[in-house]
């Protein structure tokens, strides 16, 4: 017979990461990025995980504003690994469309919530050749060239 447990508290995986030694930025990110589970949000705190991403999301952010080229952006993913990007990705794809669908979002007035869904089946598809033979350079590529798109009309 299975065992199954609840996840704590927002406010006790909190304390029980801090107790650790993760200061309280660290620790909601990290129990964020690990859908509130504390022991992976720990193993997330003392990996290079965070930091990856946070240069990741910077990376997001450049190309959405043109100051990044998309090709620069998947060299430097490369190194993450195109199933980390692709899963990051997807989080933050679904996180704008829940803000989106929740409230007038105003740091992502250029993208319509269609165009979010569609990008988000592109990842999912993305997810899929992942697993194969593909160049993952190739992959990344084309992921970040297509969200470079959606923002700016010239690419």
């Amino acid at each position: 017979m299975p065992v199954s447990f609840r996840l704590p508290s927002t406010t006790d995986a909190e304390a029980w990461l801090q107790a650790r030694a993760v200061d309280e930025p660290t620790a909601r990110l990290a129990l964020r990025l690990a859908g509130g589970a504390p022991l992976r949000a720990l193993a997330y705190a003392q990996s290079a995980e965070l930091r990856d991403r946070d240069a990741w999301a910077k990376d997001v952010l450049a190309l959405q504003t043109g100051a990044i080229d998309p090709l620069s952006c998947a060299r430097k993913w490369k190194d993450y690994g195109a199933e980390r990007c692709l899963d990051w990705f997807q989080r933050h794809v679904a996180d704008l469309a829940r803000e989106r669908v929740g409230k007038d979002c105003a740091r992502e007035k250029r993208i319509s919530l269609k165009e979010l869904f569609r990008y988000f089946d592109v990842l999912s598809d993305a997810k899929n050749l992942a697993r194969g033979p593909l160049d993952e350079a190739l992959l990344l590529e084309d992921i970040s060239i297509r969200w470079s798109r959606l923002f700016n009309s010239v690419v």
